[in-house]
């Protein structure tokens, strides 16, 4: 037994503090058992789908599994859940707000506040900057050009750290709603810039759901694509999609809006870049794969 190794999973909630006391308990057929103590070293918690994607290394088939489609499931509503937990460092409230996801790299965080200064004092007199960071070991930089930005204008802006970058456009309606007062927005994901159209549009898009098109920066001469990477909306609206659709794992822009949305949501051509195309992982895709919208 001391030699022995298997992997077992189990459905259902368990609190991080009960991990550090769980037993292995072998049952024989002559009615005796021993018992084992787990270490917390060897439990995983799968209580979000970055957690979930580590999984392959140890088990790349467990797509095939029985419980898989109920653990889909489960790590996208959990992703939903996981993104409204929040720290505000700074709140500023406004009407209007752009949402900028901060990028995870110096050179892309450099970029996405020199656009904000270049563009930010053009804005109406009622729309503010919102940043939605992660607390991770680009914390320093995002605080440091923060700071920079508030002493270079008077324009309302607000930093917000959520645990999750990706899933920064879950954390909106909580965000806004609560901290920032705001009516309507523009979401900028972290892998998205946007272009001088995209700046001069982001006042206006206050009407219902527009996507602005995101460009590919590879096929420069393709038309852009309508993504939840870059999109407006009202908070309201925005809040009762969340609440009412079975969203992907991975971020709101892990997949293309659906078709219905489409025919109801306007447009804005040349509206922003990608800066990058993230690829899923396999286990991710499948995750995904079993979405409901």
């Amino acid at each position: 037994m001391q030699r022995a190794g298997f992997s077992a999973f189990f459905e259902g909630d368990i609190e991080d503090a009960e991990i550090g006391d769980l037993r292995l308990k072998i049952a024989y057929t002559d009615r005796t058992a021993l018992n084992f103590q787990i270490s917390p070293k060897q439990v995983r918690k799968i209580s979000h789908s970055g957690a979930a994607a580590r999984l392959q290394n140890i088990y790349p088939t467990i797509m095939a599994e029985p419980f898989f489609p109920r653990m889909a499931k489960a790590l996208r509503r959990l992703d939903k859940q996981r993104a409204r937990n929040i720290t505000v460092l700074h709140a500023a409230p406004c009407q209007h707000a752009v949402v900028f996801a901060a990028p995870r790299s110096q050179s892309d965080i450099y970029l996405m506040f020199a656009g904000i200064r270049e563009h930010m004092n053009a804005l109406g007199k009622d729309t503010g900057i919102v940043i939605l960071a992660s607390p991770d070991e680009f914390r320093a930089a995002v605080v440091f050009h923060f700071n920079e930005l508030k002493s270079f204008s008077d324009r309302p802006v607000s930093l917000i750290f959520v645990e999750d970058v990706r899933l920064a456009a879950y954390a909106v309606p909580s965000s806004l709603e609560k901290h920032i007062q705001a009516k309507t927005f523009v979401f900028v994901s972290s892998g998205t810039y946007l272009s001088a159209a995209g700046w001069a549009a982001v006042s206006q898009a206050r009407d219902g759901l527009t996507f602005l098109d995101v460009g590919n920066p590879v096929q420069t001469t393709a038309p852009g694509e309508a993504t939840f990477s870059c999109f407006a909306w009202s908070v309201a609206g925005l809040k009762a999609y969340l609440d009412r659709t079975d969203t992907p794992a991975g971020g709101l822009d892990s997949l293309p809006p659906a078709a219905k949305l489409m025919t109801l949501a306007k447009r804005v051509p040349d509206a922003a870049n990608a800066l990058f195309f993230p690829s899923p992982s396999p286990l991710l895709h499948a995750i995904n794969s079993r979405f409901e919208s």
